[in-house]
């Protein structure tokens, strides 16, 4: 018993020990803070830049000026880089071997299809002689006969493709009116619903919660702008100083009176984790009125 206790104690404990490790991962994963920084700038050429850490540890950084790739680094140290032009590469070389082995099957396909016509074509071909002589008697024949007739119901046929092409005009016209009609039915359906007024109150909740969790903690631009006329920049300088008190804490807008231009700079610093974003949808679907109006919405398309 003792031995058997122990193995149990064991069991229970590294059980213990799985289950605390899994959900301490499960709150990193949900509290561990994530930055975001974003630049774009608009001077000789237009360029962008991005970074993501992940508890300053994991960045993940794009800059288009100096490479054209991902770079993710670890302690400020490049792990690994993603070039764009090797990911093209390597995705042609997939399409190219997938065409490759479809013309193949095909080829195989088509040879296999004209060895069996050929085997069927020569047994006959033998039949064909003997019989051409007499086949050529009765169609001499029978021509003269259908001749005859084909006169007589040319007109019958005509009448008839002409009552067969105005019957197809009017289904597709009856087709095209009741499309419409459900088309409407449907709309209205959906919007008379009792549940349409919840959800889409729920879903302004929703957007409104997710922009709290993306939104930017700090902002900065600078903005350089210039008219063909000195006189006309200096209207709107005039006319923006009236929203100064409200961008002065962001940025400078600046007047180029000598020549037309339009460039600046605009950057972008934020926090965010992913149970600001988790929270807000578990609280979503929660809600009554909102499975029920998407199970409408699903059932309808299915339908369809």
């Amino acid at each position: 018993m003792t031995i058997l206790w122990l193995i149990l104690k064991i069991i229970l404990i590294l059980l213990g020990i799985l289950i605390g490790v899994a959900f301490c991962l499960l709150l990193v994963l949900l509290f561990v803070p994530l930055e975001y920084r974003l630049r774009a700038e608009k001077y000789e050429i237009i360029a962008y830049s991005m970074q993501f850490k992940i508890f300053h540890l994991i960045s993940i950084v794009y800059d288009c000026k100096t490479n054209n790739s991902i770079k993710i680094r670890f302690c400020r140290r490049t792990i690994k880089e993603i070039s764009f032009e090797e990911a093209k590469e390597q995705v042609e070389e997939k399409l190219e071997k997938t065409q490759k082995v479809v013309t193949k099957e095909t080829q195989e396909e088509v040879e296999a299809i004209t060895k069996n016509k050929r085997g069927q074509q020569q047994p006959k071909s033998t039949r064909a002689t003997h019989t051409d002589e007499s086949k050529k008697i009765q169609v001499s024949s029978s021509v003269e006969k259908l001749e005859s007739r084909t006169q007589g119901k040319s007109e019958q046929v005509r009448r008839h493709e002409e009552k067969h092409t105005a019957s197809k005009k009017q289904n597709k016209a009856s087709n095209h009116s009741r499309t419409e009609i459900n088309w409407i039915e449907t709309i209205k359906f959906i919007w008379e619903d009792e549940n349409r007024g919840p959800f889409i109150r729920f879903c302004k909740a929703l957007l409104k919660d997710l922009w709290h969790a993306i939104r930017p903690k700090g902002i900065s631009f600078n903005l350089i702008f210039g008219l063909d006329d000195p006189a006309e920049t200096g209207m709107w300088l005039a006319k923006l100083m009236a929203l100064y008190p409200f961008y002065a804490p962001y940025g400078n807008v600046v007047g180029d009176f000598e020549k037309a231009t339009f460039k600046g700079d605009i950057k972008l610093f934020g926090k965010t984790n992913l149970y600001k974003f988790i929270k807000p949808l578990i609280i979503f679907v929660t809600h009554k009125e909102v499975r029920n109006y998407i199970k409408l919405l699903m059932k309808i398309g299915k339908d369809e």
